[in-house]
């Protein structure tokens, strides 16, 4: 996903980007709801929720404290963890 966004626009790289995005999302949405605690799991679909929100400022007031959730979430369950720190 992240060498698709990378890669020279155009429609094919938007719309196979735009797909991974919503399958990480989906397996991140299905690994906190098999392990709540896994902060690593919060930190990246918080990260990913605001990669989801790009320059959209509607999105931003949707998505943003879902992001600032997840984010929480990790800080509580992980705060130690460099990889959750990181996020």
């Amino acid at each position: 996903m992240l060498q698709l966004l990378s890669s020279p626009e155009n429609t094919a790289n938007t719309h196979a980007a735009g797909t991974e995005l919503e399958a990480a999302l989906d397996a991140l949405t299905r690994a906190v709801k098999l392990d709540a605690s896994h902060a690593e799991s919060h930190a990246l679909l918080g990260t990913l929720y605001g990669m989801k929100i790009s320059d959209n400022w509607l999105r931003a007031a949707w998505l943003g404290p879902r992001v600032e959730r997840e984010f929480n979430l990790a800080l509580a369950g992980g705060a130690k963890n460099p990889r959750v720190q990181y996020c």
